[in-house]
């Protein structure tokens, strides 16, 4: 009985998954904003520079304010829950299936970018990173500011040159 209900269980968290992609598709077909958000190739590199310096284990890891972290983007678990519903995302999943979706690579790029597209000032959540690593997302600002070799917006202009 036990192995019935854990294959239950998983085919109901794999349908999950299922139906969550296709909200969070759907989402982002909705809104035209939100598509340029999602092919601005700009963000893309960005955010894969962010999953490569944050990358954070399934089991999460204690972040600098004492809360885990999770999955590639390093999301705590309450601001992730805060963005997913949100914007109305994954709406059928529970809480404790939210962390599968945590540590979703395409999924949490997708949800990167709606936040980024709601409000630059987003970044924050990733502010070491952002600060000390790989230098701020591209904006419109950053013809003024200055962009770096590698593509990262560079605010002030001098930080461009530590950026690699």
């Amino acid at each position: 009985m036990e192995k019935h209900t854990k294959l239950l269980f998983n085919n109901m968290s794999f349908i999950s998954y299922i139906v969550g992609i296709v909200m969070l598709t759907n989402t982002i077909n909705m809104d035209s904003s939100r598509q340029i958000a999602m092919k601005d190739p700009l963000y893309d590199n960005w955010i894969e520079q962010l999953a490569q310096h944050e990358n954070c284990p399934i089991t999460g890891l204690v972040d600098s304010n004492g809360v885990k972290s999770y999955g590639p983007y390093c999301f705590q678990m309450l601001t992730f829950k805060g963005y997913v519903r949100g914007y109305g995302l994954l709406q059928d999943a529970t809480d404790e299936e939210l962390y599968n979706w945590i540590s979703d690579k395409d999924f949490g790029r997708k949800l990167i970018k709606l936040m980024l597209n709601e409000d630059y000032e987003n970044w924050r959540h990733w502010r070491n990173t952002v600060i000390n690593k790989i230098g701020y997302p591209i904006k419109d600002k950053c013809s003024i500011a200055g962009i770096a070799s590698n593509g990262f917006c560079c605010d002030p202009p001098k930080k461009c040159k530590n950026i690699k």
